[in-house]
């Protein structure tokens, strides 16, 4: 394993573990910094990681502030944003790509939400919503907020993989009007 200098040390140290690790994994090793060529891509991967980390905050505080804005009536709320976003997505990857999308979105959340309902063979998306919503029923308010949060980032997170950050943070503010602000106190457009 190469070792880094006390000055390359002190500098990553400015940087999360996180980091360093990608580093770790990417070469195998520590890297040299006394190579121009690996501290600029060290550089570069700082720069992308970051823009990564606060893209995807910004669609999960989205997301967070919008639930938050509602502590009744979640899984109606849940129902009306999952509609607006639907019929964009869907004028974007179509019915099916919308349904898969959603079905490996709720197959990722039950690790963390079991009771999350996904017996639907249904294509139809107001057969998926009609089983979320009956799922979100059936808990407490800050559980079904707390689900469909976490619901809604992964599929949004699966989404931007897909079509990209830029496309999927327009999405969000095309769904869901002056209520997809990433400061809290706005309210849902419900339309």
């Amino acid at each position: 394993m190469v070792v880094c200098s006390a000055f390359a040390e002190e500098q990553i140290s400015v940087h999360s573990v996180v980091l360093r690790n990608c580093l770790r994994q990417l070469y195998g090793c520590w890297i040299k910094t006394e190579a121009v060529f690996h501290l600029h891509l060290y550089i570069n991967l700082l720069l992308v990681v970051f823009y990564m980390e606060n893209s995807s905050l910004l669609r999960h505080r989205i997301i967070s502030n919008l639930m938050a804005q509602h502590t009744e009536n979640v899984a109606d709320t849940a129902i009306i944003l999952w509609e607006q976003m639907a019929s964009q997505i869907i004028l974007i990857v179509g019915q099916g790509g919308f349904n898969s999308l959603y079905a490996r979105s709720l197959f990722l959340t039950q690790s963390t939400f079991p009771w999350l309902s996904a017996n639907s063979t249904e294509t139809q998306t107001e057969q998926w919503f009609a089983e979320l919503k009956k799922s979100l029923e059936g808990q407490s308010p800050v559980q079904a907020r707390d689900a469909n949060s976490l619901l809604l980032m992964t599929f949004t997170d699966i989404l931007a993989s897909l079509i990209g950050e830029k496309l999927t943070v327009s999405i969000l503010h095309s769904s869901w009007g002056n209520g997809a602000s990433d400061s809290p106190g706005k309210e849902l457009k419900n339309e």
